[in-house]
């Protein structure tokens, strides 16, 4: 806080160049948010045809002896919750892969445990810095996301355009 111009002033002839690079850096470019939601039931529903190990499992159980498939399906059940898990953590990192490869940064924010409730699960919040002219593929690319995980229980809040917050680096102070 300057309670002088003089004070703006010199911070502004000793980080100007600084504030420039910021400047240029984001020129152009908003903020966009990115909302990951998942449906655990839905998921949990859905997990033995999603994870390759459940699915090899099952395909297991289905060719053998009655005593052998009850214990693999027992198996099944027990992982079903595990599994559930590891689809939410693929199915994130894939989408924040392919977002983050039409933006200049990503960010994952820290999320607070009342935006979860009993069954849908805020699973990620992401914001991205998107070049103004690549908006249009980077939400096209979004709803193809929030479409092919859709049956999985995923769905996509796309939000903004906002300021640019999370992109800004703080300036270096003072040694």
């Amino acid at each position: 806080i300057y309670l002088k111009r003089a004070g703006v002033e010199q911070m502004l002839n000793e980080k100007g160049n600084e504030l420039k690079a910021i400047i240029e850096r984001l020129r152009g470019k908003d903020e966009w948010g990115v909302n990951i939601f998942c449906d655990r039931a839905k998921l949990l529903e859905m997990i033995t045809t999603l994870s390759p190990a459940l699915r090899e499992m099952g395909e297991r159980a289905g060719a053998a002896s009655a005593g052998q498939a009850y214990l693999l399906r027992k198996k099944i059940e027990g992982m079903r919750a595990d599994e559930s898990r590891a689809e939410i953590r693929r199915a994130l990192t894939l989408m924040e892969r392919e977002l983050s490869g039409l933006s200049d940064g990503a960010v994952r924010l820290r999320m607070r445990q009342s935006e979860t409730t009993e069954h849908v699960d805020l699973a990620a919040k992401l914001v991205f810095l998107v070049e103004r002219t690549r908006f249009k593929d980077f939400r096209a690319a979004a709803e193809r996301l929030a479409e092919s995980h859709a049956g999985a229980g995923f769905r996509l809040e796309l939000t903004g355009p906002w300021p640019v917050y999370n992109f800004v680096e703080e300036l270096k102070a003072d040694d």
